[in-house]
This record gives C-alpha cells, structure tokens and sequence, in this order.
C-alpha cells in the first residue's frame, strides 16, 4: 500500500489473485504467475488487480515489461472496469498453448538496432524481433545483461563484432551471421535448437568462447570459410565449459577448435 514494487522473477501462485495494488506502482520485469481460479465470472481474471477506486485515481498502477501468466493476457486484464492493458508502451504479449491452459509471455518487441540496444540497457528480459535488422554498424558492440533474443523467424547482421560479455543470453529462432566471429567471455550463451550462425568470416571462427563462458549449443553453425566453435582462453581467465547437444556444424576448417 503506497510502495513502488519491482517484481523481476520468481513464481507466484494465488487464490483468485497473484498480486494485488491497494495503493502505489507494481512493476513487473520477469516471473511466473498463475491463480487457482475463482469460479465465474472471476475466473482467472484477477490475475493481476488493482483496487478499483484507487486504479480509477491513478493512485494504484501495474507496469507489465516482462513475465509469464497462466491463462491471463495482461494487456486486456478484465480485472479493472471496463477493461485495462497492464504492458508497457513498446512491448507486447505472445501466447503459447500448455496443455489445456494458455501462457501469456509479455515481450519487449524491436525492429531496428536501436530499439534493440535500448531494449537490453533497460533489462528487458525477452526481446522478440519485428523484422531483420543490421547492428554493429560502427564498430563492435559489446552486451552485460541478460536477455532472450527470439528472432520470430528474423535474422541479425553485426557489420562489425558482435560481443557478449557478461548475463545470462539465449538465441531462438533467429539467424546471426557477421563477417566477424560472434565473441562469448564471462557469459552465459544458450544457441536453441531454432537458432542458425550463417557464418561470412573468413579464415577465424564462427562463434569464439574466450574464457570463463558457459554454454550450451543445440541448433546450426554454418561456416563455409572458417572454423566452426573455437574454445580458447588466455592464462588469466578461468575455463569455458561448452556443451554441444544435438547441433550441426559445417565448416571450412575444424567444426570443433580447441586451443
């Protein structure tokens, strides 16, 4: 009551309501949320739920950029009158059907380089593509944070280096290609099964883990004039562990280095 609240992940399980504003700025980023359902009209509807007098005021707010809701869509929440839409300005809400209930996953969606690199310096915690976009445009780019990157089917070009250098990153259903290596040290890089490195580098590698990296990669790395992963790591740094579980890679040189 009168607080700022920054949810930014966990798991919140309610009867009839995960969370309640009586009065103050619920903010959420990440999570999962789900109700033991209310019998109707409730339903799953007060999911998320402001007090209505407060709500109508403005005293009371929720700002959704992130986050995972059983069988509630927070853009269209029936808990307020008539209707509200909890999700911030520059995101948006996918689904995805788990059994008999549907998830709603609220995503920060991004069709330019810009949008792009804003939506990473703010958290956004998953980032879905609109269209094809070219980063890197001068110069290399280096990312910190953690955040998924789901391509929608789109591709990402990095005229010049791309570098992921700390967080907890994962690429789906996207395709990367550069005609530089794509640089991993002191992160976390998942590469799912739906993501592809189309690779134009030529005489290096695909992808490089330079130390203290730890990933998995399960899709495609295609390298026509270089070597496929390479794992390296100067004397200073602390090992890398990669897994490689079901991928494919086709290279010019070595699919797999290790130096």
């Amino acid at each position: 009551k009168g607080a700022n609240l920054t949810i930014t992940g966990g798991s919140y399980y309610g009867g009839g309501t995960a969370v309640q504003v009586q009065e103050g700025t619920l903010t959420i980023t990440g999570g999962h949320f789900a109700v033991e359902a209310f019998g109707e009209p409730y339903g799953y509807n007060f999911l998320l739920n402001c007090i209505d007098s407060a709500y109508k005021n403005g005293s009371a707010k929720i700002i959704v950029k992130g986050g995972t809701f059983v069988n509630y869509d927070p853009s269209h929440s029936n808990s307020e009158n008539p209707q509200a839409n909890f999700v911030a300005e520059g995101y948006s809400v996918i689904s995805e059907q788990h059994g008999a209930d549907t998830w709603y996953t609220v995503v920060r969606a991004v069709g330019s380089a810009d949008t792009l690199k804003a939506a990473i310096e703010e958290g956004a915690p998953y980032i879905q593509l609109t269209n094809n976009i070219s980063i890197c445009e001068n110069g290399s780019v280096a990312f910190d944070k953690d955040f998924v990157l789901d391509g929608n089917g789109h591709s990402v070009y990095a005229k010049e280096q791309l570098k992921i250098l700390g967080g907890d990153v994962v690429f789906r259903d996207v395709t990367f290609s550069s005609p530089k290596a794509l640089y991993v040290k002191g992160a976390s890089f998942v590469m799912e099964e739906t993501a592809t490195i189309e690779s134009e580098v030529d005489g290096n590698a695909a992808i490089w883990f330079y130390g203290n990296a730890n990933a998995e990669i399960r899709g495609t790395v295609i390298a026509p004039k270089a070597y496929g992963i390479c794992v390296h790591r100067a004397e200073t740094d602390k090992p890398n562990t990669v897994k490689i579980d079901g991928a494919k890679v086709e290279s010019w040189g070595p699919a797999l280095y290790v130096n």
